[in-house]
């Protein structure tokens, strides 16, 4: 399944590496891949968790003080979290289709 791996960059060259390093680099991707998916669903839980008992207008002040975010980025990952709830299959998608996928229609 290694061989099967898309770059992890458009464009990047496994070709150059030697073949131990090329298969690492390319286990890698699966790896981190897996896990920033994971993160998404479990930031985007914590996120619902805390807008639900923070005061009325407090949410936003406390995304863009405490990590830089727009309301609009905390609802992709709240989006995410509540797809993934419903059905865990959407966790092994690319965050960009979990992300339209969980989007207000």
């Amino acid at each position: 399944m290694i061989g099967a791996a898309t770059p992890a960059v458009a464009g990047f060259d496994y070709a150059v590496l030697p073949a131990d390093t090329r298969a690492e680099a390319q286990a890698a991707v699966i790896r981190i891949k897996d896990r920033l998916r994971s993160a998404i669903v479990d930031v985007g839980a914590d996120l619902i968790r805390i807008k639900e008992r923070l005061p009325h207008g407090a949410f936003g002040e406390w995304l863009k003080a405490e990590f830089g975010f727009t309301e609009r980025t905390a609802e992709n990952y709240m989006g995410a979290a509540a797809l993934a709830a419903k059905s865990e299959t959407v966790s092994v998608l690319k965050p960009r289709t979990l992300y339209a996928l969980a989007a207000p229609s």
